[in-house]
């Protein structure tokens, strides 16, 4: 079995409550490629998603000000308790989500802007691959 192969990302969705988590492209995109994804309707229940296990990668796809608030509670966390890497699908530029970004040490973060945001988080897996393979 190749590294390739073996590689599994982590995932977390952060969605707005009224949307079905399944039915959304990104998860549905992450579990055809075989990566384990799990959802949240709610920025509390995500933080207790992740503090119950780490995530490589944490997509914030939810109204402004839930991901503002969710960006905001992730720079709280410990650095070694942050994801690697986070993607936040927006539907135009976000001043004030910028500069809360620049309080996750860890995490890598990008903002993709939709409808290309599909494009962008398949940009997001091939740099999480290259650096296993």
């Amino acid at each position: 079995m190749t590294a390739q192969e073996q590689l599994t990302v982590k995932t977390l969705i952060l969605h707005n409550a009224a949307a079905e988590a399944t039915a959304l492209p990104e998860y549905r995109l992450l579990n055809e490629l075989g990566h384990p994804v799990t959802s949240s309707g709610s920025a509390d229940q995500a933080m207790l998603r992740l503090r119950e296990g780490h995530a490589d990668l944490v997509i914030i796809d939810a109204d402004r000000t839930s991901q503002r608030e969710f960006v905001q509670r992730l720079s709280d966390l410990p650095a070694d308790q942050q994801p690697r890497q986070v993607a936040i699908f927006s539907e135009a530029m976000d001043e004030r989500l910028n500069d809360l970004v620049h309080g996750l040490q860890r995490s890598k973060v990008h903002v993709l802007l939709k409808p290309l945001h599909l494009h962008g988080l398949l940009n997001i897996l091939r740099s999480i691959e290259s650096k296993v393979a």
